[in-house]
């Protein structure tokens, strides 16, 4: 199996920096065709584009600068989303299996979790009790977390018709709380991996 985070296999989702670009791409488009028609998407739009394109800075630097661990850093089957609330059974849904780095569904989990009230920070913890981390890794886990994959998620099932708009002002009040997070799990990282700080989010704290 590969190691680190170039892939071009379709089951492969772990070439992030492109497919996040495609997707902001994407959704920039959409705004321009059709963004009068949601106000509550068009005040918050340019901080989560702006939260995506720190992440893919982020992976790029990461990739430009640390080498993947040959032991830690394998590609694993993963999921394309992990959703705190699913069954068992959608959990093994063939359908939702790709691989990919292991901190795919970390960073899944966290957000998902973080969304649904859980205590993700501590969960972390324990996990990392448990499993290791590269640098590459943890740059990795933190890198997804910044990437606002629910908010664009949402974004795509308001546009679909699936849900109202309004469901998706839940993600725009915790983005103070969810910075706050995203500050303690790179503290967290950083005990034990050399993670680059943004210097944004310590001006947030």
């Amino acid at each position: 199996m590969t190691n680190g985070i170039s892939g071009s296999n379709n089951i492969k989702r772990n070439n992030w920096v492109k497919l996040w670009g495609e997707k902001i791409d994407y959704i920039e488009y959409q705004m321009n065709q059709k963004g009068k028609k949601y106000p509550i998407i068009s005040e918050s739009i340019d901080y989560f584009i702006g939260l995506g394109e720190n992440a893919i800075s982020y992976i790029k630097d990461t990739e430009l600068e640390l080498k993947p661990n040959v032991m830690l850093d394998n590609l694993v089957v993963s999921h394309k989303r992990i959703e705190v609330k699913e069954s068992l059974f959608s959990f093994n849904n063939p359908l939702n299996l790709i691989i990919d780095h292991k901190a795919r569904d970390v960073a899944e989990y966290i957000k998902s979790g973080f969304y649904n009230k859980k205590n993700v920070l501590n969960e972390l913890i324990i996990y990392l009790k448990y499993n290791n981390l590269s640098p590459y890794g943890a740059r990795l886990l933190f890198g997804r977390l910044l990437f606002p994959s629910i908010y664009f998620d949402m974004f795509e099932s308001i546009l679909n018709e699936e849900i109202e708009e309004k469901e998706i002002i839940k993600i725009i009040e915790s983005i103070n709380e969810y910075e706050d997070l995203l500050f303690d799990i790179l503290t967290l990282l950083k005990k034990k991996n050399p993670l680059k700080d943004l210097e944004w989010l310590k001006t947030h704290i």
